[in-house]
């Protein structure tokens, strides 16, 4: 066999397909992974986070005050392990055997006293395996001759060692291909004989510019799509390479394959949100993205309840999460009792490893089950991957238990799922048959072709920074470890980035961000020394100004788009049939109705909602909610509440609220909300305090919270549920509605005679005499109603009273329902009003202002931009 071996070619093969027997194209791995197969040594089978956690558990064993890596390890032992063991496994790829020759102290001497143990405990790295098969290369393997496709200086020691012990050849550097009086001949020159010429502009030097990669992508999917034949091409795409495929496939071209690694497929990102919820104080957050996760342990319609429930009270216990607990079926119960509702533990003293175990190995029983009916293919591969993920983690944190620690921390934790759930492909990419030729590193275009597309000629950031001193590398070399110099690796990646444009032989696009910081080196050149005379095409100006000449000279197509205004507000949308009318109304609807007829009709009519899953409650709106919770709980546990003193309510207060917020506002909870919780708290104990005494003052006897009302008239019935329904002497009664602030706003609310939502009330509770109605504002504990006749105490301001409200609301939504019966929709958005738009005498005073609320805002119109 004939192996054709690169150090980069485990990944894109740009070489078009050979017609040969017995021949292969191979990278590190692959070579790595015939030899062992050839040879018969057994593959390396664990997970790669396997490995941290042994070479953790050596670490440990090893670890006393005095060890170098003591104070680091006592705070992140994972990332500790990590490079530790990332040092160990470079030391043995350049020639190290585990031991240094003399007795070394200091840090070398540390990681020989660890390695003593990490030899046989932890699964051996490139370097230990390549030694392996050193040791047994004097047999017979199928490899007859290697061709090296890199230079030779560039390959570690123990590669070097190994490539020895075959007939091998070496690919030849390239000197250029292109006409020598080419503007591609003269680049090529300068940078084999450091000749500086000027450039022609004849074509066969392009440069692309611009900010955006989705921009250059497009380009240069459409000048590939130009060529007569795209297989004459090389395309170099370094990084985000997936951004160059989607645009080969929007153009109509077969995808190249190019891999897209990511932490965040959705199978991997479930498991971390299982172990996010067993830290105290529960984050809701994290709870309602682990329940509307598309892949979850949990059925869909189990999860889609108790979502709504978070999303509405931030929490585990309050009503909305009972009553979601009560639909589910008894069978599924315990699963969401376990997901959802385990035991939380201190994030700083850590879980037990017990009970972390347990959790990793249900989520490997519950992947084994999916990854067992999962669709041969793309779903297979996602499930695939997160089983052996979950698994290692399930293995690391049995090692941890049978090493005999008790507890993990918050940290320590996320950080051993962050090394399980390392960056992933993506299964569902996948090259095409006829792709153009791709790679995703320079030094692979070995062979000569016509065109070279370097797409993303970003600046290079190689890390030349070594953490040994000279003493220390003296006596690495000693042992062996011949690790390269900066000067070796600046020599290396220049001759990497100069293959793609000496192999060329017609044309040379390169394409630069500018967002980027610094230059490519091959751009930095070519700026200094040619300075101009190449063809530029800056495609951010060229698009803005729309001359589009120097983009039909480089074979990029540019066809004009139609504009396409977006849709500007109108007052009208009118329809060719009348509007179904409903038969019952509540002080939403019938709002919506006279006020913003538009929002009416797509709430009702079209029945459009926003998606209440999606985030969860906070800010004035959940503050809200938890006074009405508190006055509903208060109420409802007691009865006798007037012969209560100060201490028993406090004492209430103090046990009640703090129940409250954990169970239906726990985002409060969450670090950093110290200072917003002690407010809500402190405001909720005055809210309570001043209610009660303006219904003592008011000789309040019966308190009703929440109380469904329900009342017919005229259009049908209405119906709702008023906050606070209270009776005072002689039986006369009045209705309060709890706010959370904005006293000035229902202020002024009254006097404009626009309390439509007090008359609404006071009509559904006025069957034999009208209630009197006001608003409490829990911020600042006052009463605001139209007078002070029932709560002497309260802010009177004036306007009219709320029957005379009631009746014009009456006027405004006959008159709106005929509107409807035309099809005719007001739309009260950022169009101005016209005639039509005044109201019939005797009606509410239309709104000029749009609704701040408004959920369908952006489907009304956008004015044009000034």
């Amino acid at each position: 066999m004939r192996v054709r071996f690169g150090l980069h070619r485990d990944a894109l093969e740009p070489s078009l397909p050979r017609t040969t027997v017995g021949e292969i194209t191979v990278g590190p791995l692959g070579f790595l992974g015939l030899l062992e197969s050839d040879l018969g040594i057994a593959p390396v089978a664990s997970h790669p986070s396997e490995s941290i956690a042994a070479y953790r558990a050596c670490l440990a064993e090893c670890d006393d005050w005095v060890r170098f890596y003591h104070r680091s390890f006592d705070v992140d032992p994972v990332g500790v392990a990590r490079t530790l063991n990332d040092w160990r496994q470079r030391w043995y790829l350049y020639g190290w055997d585990g031991r240094f020759p003399d007795q070394v102290g200091g840090r070398l001497g540390d990681m020989e006293a660890v390695e003593s143990l990490a030899a046989e405990r932890v699964s051996p790295g490139v370097g230990q395996r390549l030694r392996a098969v050193l040791a047994l290369l004097d047999k017979r393997t199928q490899v007859a001759e290697v061709e090296l496709l890199d230079d030779a200086h560039d390959l570690p020691p123990l590669w070097r060692r190994v490539l020895e012990r075959f007939n091998c050849s070496t690919t030849p550097p390239s000197t250029g291909h292109a006409p020598w009086d080419s503007d591609l001949g003269k680049l090529q020159a300068l940078l084999t004989r450091n000749q500086a010429r000027p450039l022609d502009g004849d074509g066969s030097l392009i440069v692309v510019r611009a900010f955006s990669r989705d921009v250059t992508a497009q380009a240069a999917a459409e000048m590939l799509r130009q060529l007569d034949d795209p297989s004459r091409a090389v395309v170099v795409a370094s990084r985000d390479g997936i951004i160059l495929d989607n645009a080969l496939r929007r153009v109509g071209l077969p995808r190249a394959g190019i891999q897209h690694y990511s932490p965040f497929r959705a199978a991997s990102q479930v498991l971390k949100l299982a172990f996010a919820l067993i830290w105290q104080p529960l984050d809701p957050h994290r709870l309602l993205q682990f329940l509307i996760h598309p892949v979850n342990p949990l059925p869909w319609r189990v999860r889609g309840r108790l979502a709504a429930a978070v999303a509405s009270q931030p929490g585990i216990g309050g009503p909305a999460w009972q009553e979601a607990i009560a639909k589910i079926d008894d069978d599924q119960t315990d699963g969401v009792e376990f997901w959802t509702a385990p035991k939380r533990y201190d994030a700083n003293r850590g879980a037990p490893v017990g009970d972390l175990h347990a959790r990793a190995s249900r989520a490997v029983a519950w992947l084994a089950a999916r990854l067992a009916t999962a669709d041969v293919g793309e779903q297979s591969a996602v499930f695939s991957a997160a089983y052996s993920q979950a698994a290692a983690l399930t293995a690391t944190l049995r090692r941890l238990g049978d090493s005999g620690r008790q507890r993990i921390s918050k940290i320590e934790l996320d950080s051993l799922i962050d090394e399980a759930t390392r960056s992933t492909p993506d299964a569902s990419v996948v090259a095409e048959a006829g792709h153009v030729p791709v790679t995703s590193h320079p030094s692979n275009v070995t062979e000569a072709t016509d065109e070279v597309f370097w797409w993303d000629l970003a600046p290079q950031r190689p890390d030349l920074t070594s953490p040994w001193s000279k003493e220390e590398r003296d006596s690495l070399a000693a042992g062996g470890v011949g690790l390269p110099t900066p000067e070796d690796q600046l020599a290396a990646d220049k001759r990497a980035w100069l293959r793609p444009v000496l192999n060329c032989r017609k044309r040379l696009v390169l394409v630069v961000h500018e967002d980027d910081e610094g230059r490519h080196p091959l751009w930095g050149r070519i700026r200094e020394q040619i300075r101009r005379g190449w063809v530029d095409v800056p495609l951010d100006e060229i698009l803005l100004r729309g001359k589009t000449t120097r983009l039909d000279q480089v074979a990029i197509p540019a066809p004009p788009l139609e504009r396409k205004p977006l849709p500007v507000p109108r007052r009208w949308w009118r329809l060719d049939q009348p509007l179904p009318v409903r038969d019952s109304e509540s002080y939403t609807s019938l709002n919506k109705t006279c006020y913003y007829p538009h929002e009416w009709v797509l709430t009702y009519a079209a029945r459009l909602r926003s998606g209440g899953i999606n985030e969860v409650a906070d800010g004035a709106m959940l503050k809200g909610s938890l006074a009405h919770r508190l006055f509903e709980r208060f109420f409802t546990e007691h009865g006798d509440w007037r012969s209560l003193g100060d201490h028993d309510i406090q004492k209430w207060l103090d046990t009640t609220i703090r129940d409250l917020i954990e169970k239906e506002g726990a985002v409060l909870l969450e670090n950093g909300r110290g200072v917003d919780r002690q407010q809500v708290t402190t405001t909720l104990e005055h809210a309570l305090v001043r209610l009660l005494g303006h219904l003592r003052t008011a000789n309040v006897d019966t308190v009703k919270s929440e109380q469904a009302v329900q009342r017919s008239f005229p259009g049908g019935v209405l119906y709702g549920e008023a906050d606070l329904v209270v009776v005072g002497p002689g039986d006369s009664e009045a209705v309060l509605d709890a706010k959370w602030g904005s006293e000035r706003y229902r202020e002024e609310e009254i006097e404009g005679g626009r309390h439509l939502q007090l008359a609404v009330y006071g009509y559904a509770l006025g069957d034999k005499a009208w209630p009197s109605t006001g608003y409490y504002i829990v911020t600042t504990g006052n009463v605001v109603a139209p007078d002070a006749d029932f709560f002497p105490k309260a802010l009177a301001a004036g306007g009219e009273p709320v029957e005379a409200v009631w009746r014009k609301s009456l006027v405004t939504r006959n008159w709106r329902l005929e509107q409807f019966a035309r099809g005719e929709i007001e739309v009260n958005a950022d169009a101005k009003p016209d005639a039509a738009s005044e109201p019939p005498e005797g009606g509410l005073e239309s709104r000029i202002e749009p609704d701040r609320f408004d959920d369908f805002r952006w489907l009304t119109g956008v004015a044009p931009f000034r």
